[in-house]
């Protein structure tokens, strides 16, 4: 193992530092941020299938890893944890929020905000008549949903740039459950056609924002004050918005209901209201009712933790007991649970309910209005005077019960003035043997620093001098590994991070000519619907998927020709097939293919490949109407000439052995170097004996078969489903 210096940028260190630093009256945490998201660089954790997910009755530790090594300690670390909840809702709940987007552009003129998004070959056009205030500014922002404050009062803004968003200009609002896939959003994103609204929304809000940014010295905005706001529907959509965009100061979530601010557990346990079982599928996705309707108690998180997300930044929320649809008996609970994640932080006074009675649906009471004046007078208007810790209750509703399992939570919030830390790998990082690994570390220090060095295994490898710090080792050796950085400042202090454990896995590399075929193919299929297949030792497997109790499968073939791969899939559909499963190379989405009742059996998209190799190819059931899960490996391919005569390349055909369809109905095909196959039942009777490529099984009655391959390197046996 060879191990150099190298430098490179630390994203996650830059994402921290450029961080707007707007304090509150007893904190100097951060008041807001001017990133979306300031843990998107953060290492996550593979998210697992619902049948692998625990079962959780109370409310969910929020401070809890996901991959379950422990739980968060200091507010340095709450950016990772954060992203790994906005993680979690996007993929279970919502459907994941597309990045930022490259090409974005921004006008005003005539009172009117115009923001034009263009991706994927598509444009989105943004338009917002724009209420400004008199004076020179710089002023606050309100951004109300579909109108310029939201259902709150304008005169609660006076002062402030007031902004509606159009959603339908995004998304198309609709209480019929039905989403309109003609809209903006589903045209220039085709592969969250199964994501719910509220992803849309949110991004949309977020490109509004991406729009004040461009033009804030030109409309006199002062960015680093935007609220959110809007009620019932809406009150959600403010939610997610503020949630899910860090740039968003003040949050105010007016009667948002079930799917809002209420936790999807404890809505469960009274009566009529939102819930899983009935609320708006055009909203959310249609496979967190699938998998969640009857399994409330395994979702990983809760909306406790969507409103958390908004920490430390600040929230309002209002509710109305006098309505049961809205579930305040639900609302409330989950609010007083989302306090604790401000007071593990000292912040207390940033997060506020009113739940007053005696008004209609989006209508504020009076003492609503005076707690809303209090909130924008301290976070948009700076008026650190206010006194903000609002709790007015008209409920009588037990927390705590809740969040007895880690209720009383305190983050250390001043780091060590010298410390240490590396940020990368994480221990759910995936490593290979077959690539370089990059150690990365952080320092702070008052002092400058003299050296960090590195060990690794208890061995002092390497040691660097510069920032940033970097360490790259040459094909690590497969297996556990540990790591830890010693800084060592000038003064001759020193200090030791906190080891980091990982894995190297080894992987096969397929060398292969131009024009020649490799075929991934699943090795065994899922037993019940939504059952994740087991992770193989072997990184060729490729990927199966049960769904709506018919046997499905898809492979790969991989052409590469002068860096241009032509990527078939090959698979069945069946009238309620409904499914994109997406390629990805080197982290990069590069193709899209779309499966339902009317596909043909194989689909191909050519996709180019440039750069030093081997590349990583991955594939990926991105949506799948909830009805099954999806299993995906990793495969590396180098593309380089071997000597192989070109006129011949194409009788390389298969390099992993094994055989497809499975399930089969009438034949199968032998891929593979295999020199006997022997087919036995399940009582170990012998039914099929030969060396053919291609076996007819027609005779053979339905059922689970064993089929052995007799190859050089041994005996390969696999499963064989006959239908």
């Amino acid at each position: 193992m060879f191990i150099f210096m190298k430098k490179s940028i630390l994203v996650l260190a830059a994402s921290v530092l450029s961080a707007t630093t707007a304090f509150g009256q007893d904190s100097d945490l951060p008041l807001v941020y001017d990133v979306e998201n300031t843990g998107a660089s953060c290492a996550m954790p593979p998210l697992p299938s619902v049948s692998q997910l625990p079962s959780v009755s109370n409310l969910p530790d929020p401070f809890a890893w996901s991959d379950g090594s422990g739980r968060v300690q200091s507010f340095d670390e709450w950016s990772c944890r954060r992203n790994e909840i906005i993680n979690e809702i996007g993929y279970y709940e919502i459907g994941v929020k597309p990045a930022p987007p490259k090409d974005l552009t921004a006008t005003y003129s005539g009172g009117t905000l115009t923001v034009t998004v263009k991706e994927n070959g598509k444009t989105l056009t943004l338009t917002s008549k724009v209420t400004m205030p008199q004076g020179t500014g710089p002023f606050p922002i309100v951004i109300g949903m579909n109108s310029g404050t939201g259902s709150l009062s304008s005169s609660l803004f006076s002062g402030c740039i007031q902004i509606p968003f159009n959603h339908d200009q995004v998304a198309t609002y609709a209480m019929t459950g039905k989403k309109d896939l003609n809209a903006p959003f589903y045209k220039m994103f085709p592969n969250l056609q199964n994501a719910g609204d509220y992803c849309a929304w949110s991004w949309g809000i977020s490109r509004l924002i991406d729009g004040l940014y461009l033009l804030q010295k030109e409309m006199n905005a002062d960015v680093k004050h935007i609220a959110v706001t809007g009620c019932s529907y809406a009150g959600k959509m403010a939610l997610f918005g503020g949630a899910l965009d860090e740039r968003v100061a003040l949050t105010i979530a007016q009667e948002s209901g079930g799917g809002g601010v209420n936790s999807w557990r404890i809505s469960e346990t009274i009566g009529d209201v939102e819930k899983i079982s009935n609320t708006n599928y055009s909203w959310f996705m249609q496979s967190f009712k699938n998998n969640f309707n009857t399994n409330v108690s395994k979702i990983p998180y809760d909306h406790h933790e969507l409103i958390g997300l908004i920490a430390p930044r600040a929230v309002l929320v209002l509710g109305n007991p006098d309505y049961t649809w809205l579930g305040d008996p639900s609302g409330y609970p989950s609010t007083m649970a989302a306090i604790e994640i401000y007071k593990a932080m000292g912040i207390e006074d940033r997060i506020g309910f009113n739940f007053a009675k005696g008004h209609s649906h989006c209508q504020a009471a009076s003492s609503q209005n005076t707690s809303c004046q209090k909130f924008i007078d301290r976070f948009l208007k700076g008026n650190n005077s206010v006194d903000t810790k609002i709790r007015e209750n008209a409920l009588n509703a037990d927390h705590t019960k809740w969040v007895k399992d880690w209720a009383g939570t305190t983050l250390e919030l001043n780091s060590a003035a010298f410390s240490a830390k590396i940020t990368s790998p994480s221990a759910t990082s995936e490593i290979y043997s077959d690539q370089d690994l990059t150690i990365e570390a952080s320092v702070k220090s008052a002092e400058d620093i003299k050296s960090v060095e590195l060990f690794l295994d208890g061995e002092n490898v390497a040691s660097v001098t510069d920032e940033p710090y970097a360490f790259v080792v040459e094909k690590p050796a497969k297996g556990e590994h540990v790591a830890y950085v010693v800084a060592t400042d000038v003064k001759g202090e020193t200090v030791t991070s906190t080891e980091v454990k990982f894995s190297v896995q080894e992987r096969i590399i397929f060398n292969m000519a131009p024009k020649s075929e490799l075929i991934i193919q699943t090795e065994d299929m899922p037993d019940t619907d939504g059952q994740y297949i087991k992770k193989y030792t072997e990184q060729f497997d490729g990927m199966a998927y049960y769904a709506n109790k018919d046997m499905t499968q898809c492979f790969v073939g991989l052409y590469p020709t002068n860096g241009v791969f032509n990527v078939k899939l090959f698979g069945c559909a069946d009238a309620t097939t409904d499914a994109n499963l997406s390629l990805y190379v080197d982290g990069e989405k590069k193709a899209t293919y779309t499966w339902s009742s009317n596909t043909p059996t194989g689909i191909s998209k050519e996709v180019e490949v440039t750069g030093e190799n081997p590349h990583t190819f991955k594939l990926m059931m991105e949506t799948d109407n909830g009805k099954s899960d999806a299993f995906v490996d990793y495969v590396s391919i180098i593309s380089k000439e071997l000597g192989v005569d070109p006129t011949k390349a194409n009788t390389i055909k298969t390099v992993a052995t094994g055989f497809y369809p499975n399930p089969a109905n009438d034949h199968i095909t032998i891929s593979g170097d295999v020199t006997e196959i022997t087919i036995f039942n399940l009582m170990g009777e012998q039914v099929i004996k030969t060396s053919a490529r291609n076996i007819n099984i027609g005779s053979l009655a339905n059922g689970i078969y064993q089929i052995q391959m007799k190859t050089d390197a041994g005996i390969v046996t696999r499963r064989l489903m006959k239908q």
